[in-house]
């Protein structure tokens, strides 16, 4: 059972391209318990300025149709997905951020689970959008003015990494996840502390 969310914390500015040179947390079995066939990792981090999210994987990409490199776009949860979810474990508030394989994004917060307050649109100009592909693998990242975010930063916030892998058998996985029960990625229970690591 995982206990926590490690988190690279930098007193300098960081790049995607250090991102890259992180340890990745990998997950390994989908919401049920079914290893997958696929590799899919990803780290989080902050420097003064931004909290940094990157997910790397090599499985089958379905992109929503239309939706743009970059572009603040709803329902990409429907395809293949890289998502993360801040949670305040003091209140239920919470902000989900969502990245496809291509780069387009979204992020809403949330009153309490599934409690739609706003999207979070506040962010299309300020949010960096990083993505990389090859005939290998896919690698999508986010990086967010901290100041903008829903939540303030606290001890008190807690994270859930998870993603869809969208085919003929569509794949729910997570870091923290409950094999007993139907996928919600939407749930303060099973979400995790940061802690911060080296």
């Amino acid at each position: 059972m995982k206990s926590f969310v490690p988190i690279t914390c930098s007193k300098q500015n960081l790049t995607f391209e250090k991102l890259k040179q992180l340890n990745q947390s990998s997950i390994t079995n989908d919401w049920y318990g079914n290893q997958l066939d696929y590799d899919w990792s990803f780290c989080f981090a902050k420097d003064p300025a931004k909290l940094f999210f990157l997910a790397q994987s090599n499985c089958p990409v379905a992109l929503k149709p239309a939706a743009q490199p970059g572009q603040f776009v709803k329902g990409l949860w429907e395809y293949t997905v890289a998502e993360f979810f801040l949670f305040d474990s003091q209140n239920n508030r919470y902000q989900e951020f969502n990245v496809s394989p291509n780069g387009s994004w979204w992020s809403c917060c949330f009153s309490s689970c599934r409690a739609e307050l706003q999207e979070a649109s506040s962010l299309k100009d300020s949010v960096k959008v990083f993505t990389e592909s090859t005939k290998q693998y896919w690698l999508a990242g986010l990086a967010i003015p901290i100041g903008g975010l829903f939540l303030p930063w606290s001890p008190n916030l807690r994270v859930q990494t998870c993603g869809v892998i969208k085919s003929d058998q569509d794949l729910y996985l997570a870091n923290n996840n409950a094999p007993s029960l139907e996928a919600d990625f939407h749930r303060l229970d099973l979400a995790l502390p940061f802690k911060e690591v080296a």
